[in-house]
């Protein structure tokens, strides 16, 4: 008997199934390659630490996300203050920074060139508007809003470190996501401009780590009669006649099982998907997924003697004398996450899959973190008790200027299996929080629901997720 079948267990999929059985749709079946659920947003254990998979929290303005949050985890949700810092110039900041801070620290001449590199930056901007020339790259987007002297302080460099490209060949819907939230770029410009709009001083996090939100969704999928499979990896998605009728799955033990689909919502990759239909997509197709490219994330905890380390949930570091670009504190999310007396420190450093820090061993980078945190002064008073090392694969979708084509040939492509829905982060290549992940797994129950045979309209809506903003 057909059923709907999900592909991948992260907060996309686990809400496209829950959402499915709400509307009618009893028994979904979830497949996930991974020993749990979660994705992105998953939370491991070790030396006694819930870790999660880079920071998260919950801060939403979506009415669905934040009912089904508060329905899973909300006696277990804690508030949190915000407290954050950047690394710039070799001097600490507060984040959101402050306008004398900055200037004190910064030296008034660089404050004062920053301002004046804006106004000629201001007016390009302007004149384009009128012209009706948009940006095209993520460089010339912030040289009309920002000018010169901020792009090369800040802005440049910390692209480069995040996702090896330089300014000026990525996509501007880079900076379209990240400058209209609360994010990087956004409130070093607010705290030039005395104009701090978007800080969010407080928000809620599950005190057993962001991990639970989806632990907890899969046990209501389960006791709700479907089925969400760990360790069980997707292997075939067979389709006929414009529609998808089957999707083969290996199990843990190495077989191979066969579930008829009557419809397929999938959160993967797109590249992964494309490999697994048969037939195969067109060679432009598939070479078109292939140019989307990601940066993966290695994720360095530090177990230390000492609580807190930091006064930070979380910092950042754009510059090139350490490795890492962003850094989070457990403790500050919530003290029962570490064991009594110590604390537990995250460094992300995203890499390409060709970049160097591929190929160095695990004790290099666990080494050279540490000598990171020595360097700006974090580890002060503190011994390392131990490090571990996790690597996500496919963390960041990267916008490179031309993805906007390459991405509409293979959604295009996909359009014409009526009953296949692609979402998610890795799903549709949109780069999203976590609240986002649980409105497009909604949106994609419902649709597949209201339309089981007709996915093109879903492919046309992906401008309806362009207007997500990213909280750091």
């Amino acid at each position: 008997m057909a059923r709907s079948v999900i592909l991948g267990a992260g907060v996309a999929g686990l809400a496209a199934a829950h959402y499915l059985q709400r509307l009618g749709d009893s028994g979904p079946l979830v497949a996930e390659e991974k020993p749990y659920p979660g994705g992105l947003a998953a939370t491991m254990e070790w030396r006694g630490c819930r870790m999660d998979l880079g920071p998260h929290r919950v801060h939403t303005i979506y009415p669905h996300a934040k009912e089904l949050i508060q329905s899973l985890v909300g006696d277990d949700l804690v508030v949190c203050r915000r407290t954050s810092q950047i690394f710039l110039n070799g001097k600490w900041m507060d984040y959101p920074p402050r306008v004398g801070e900055m200037l004190a620290k910064l030296g008034p001449l660089t404050g004062l060139s920053i301002l004046a590199s804006a106004i000629p930056g201001k007016l390009k901007g302007l004149g384009a508007r009128i012209a009706k020339r948009p940006p095209r790259s993520y460089g010339e987007y912030l040289e009309r809003r920002f000018g010169h002297k901020l792009r090369e302080l800040v802005f440049d460099p910390f692209a480069f470190k995040v996702y090896r490209e330089d300014a000026e060949d990525l996509d501007e819907m880079v900076a379209r996501v990240r400058l209209a939230s609360q994010g990087l770029f956004s409130v070093l410009w607010e705290a030039l401009t005395g104009r701090n709009k978007s800080a969010v001083k407080t928000f809620l996090y599950p005190g057993k780590g962001m991990g639970l939100i989806s632990a907890r969704l899969a046990e209501r999928i389960r006791a709700s009669g479907g089925e969400v499979l760990l360790q069980h990896r997707a292997a075939r998605v067979r389709h006929t006649g414009g529609l998808v009728r089957s999707v083969e799955l290996e199990t843990p033990k190495g077989d191979r099982v066969s579930v008829e689909a009557s419809r397929l919502i999938t959160t993967i990759p797109l590249t992964v998907l494309l490999d697994l239909l048969e037939p195969k997509p067109p060679a432009p197709i598939k070479a078109a997924a292939d140019n989307l490219t990601y940066a993966d994330s290695f994720l360095v905890y530090t177990l230390v003697n000492k609580q807190p380390l930091t006064p930070n949930c979380w910092m950042y570091f754009p510059g090139q004398e350490v490795i890492f670009t962003r850094v989070f504190e457990l403790y500050h999310f919530c003290p029962a996450l570490v064991p009594e007396g110590m604390s537990c420190l995250c460094a992300e450093i995203p890499a390409r899959p060709a970049d160097p820090v591929q190929f160095v061993s695990e004790e290099e980078l666990r080494e050279r973190v540490w000598e990171g945190f020595k360097h700006t002064g974090m580890a002060r008073g503190a011994e390392r008790v131990d490090q571990v090392v996790l690597k996500v694969p496919r963390a960041y979708p990267i916008y490179r200027v031309g993805y906007r084509q390459e991405l509409k040939q293979v959604l295009d492509y996909l359009s014409g299996l009526g009953n296949l829905i692609s979402t998610g982060r890795h799903g549709l290549f949109h780069y999203n929080n976590s609240d986002h992940s649980l409105e497009m797994g909604r949106l994609a129950a419902e649709y597949s629901f209201q339309s089981p045979e007709e996915s093109e309209r879903w492919y046309a809506r992906r401008d309806e997720f362009d207007a997500y903003r990213i909280v750091d």
